[in-house]
């Protein structure tokens, strides 16, 4: 199994109309994808976390490039002030809570600054990857 897990904070409240609309349709779209396993929608505090599993990374990776997720995508600079992602295979279908415990510690900031809160290190990375291996730079620029 491949699970992927988003970690994202709002940049204000006006943004919750947004971007609850985006993640119904990407859900939506996840929940209807080959391979998908089972998709969750968490709050931790202020941060609005997605996790979803997979039976492998290659199914996530059609469901990523898909229209619902691209539109998310594109609209996360102006919705969000920070943005950590996380992905990693299993062989038992871990807890939600195991999911951003794993996410905490090993996620990536790919939007707005580390944030010791959420278990980041304070030092940031010249160059990012995203999940799908390429390479590209921060998506939010804050």
């Amino acid at each position: 199994m491949y699970i992927s897990v988003t970690g994202l904070v709002l940049k204000s409240i006006w943004q919750m109309p947004r971007f609850q609309y985006l993640t119904v349709c990407a859900f939506r779209d996840a929940r209807a994808s080959v391979g998908n396993v089972r998709t969750s929608l968490l709050t931790r505090g202020n941060v609005y976390h997605t996790v979803t599993v997979w039976e492998s990374k290659e199914e996530m990776r059609r469901f990523y490039v898909g229209d619902a997720h691209r539109q998310a995508m594109m609209a996360t600079k102006e919705v969000a002030s920070y943005v950590k992602i996380h992905g990693f295979d299993c062989k038992e279908l871990p807890s939600d809570d195991e999911c951003l415990e794993l996410w905490r510690e090993g996620g990536r900031v790919v939007c707005g600054r580390p944030q010791k809160r959420h278990g980041d290190s304070i030092v940031e990375k010249a160059k990012e990857i995203n999940p799908l291996g390429v390479e590209g730079s921060n998506i939010c620029h804050s």
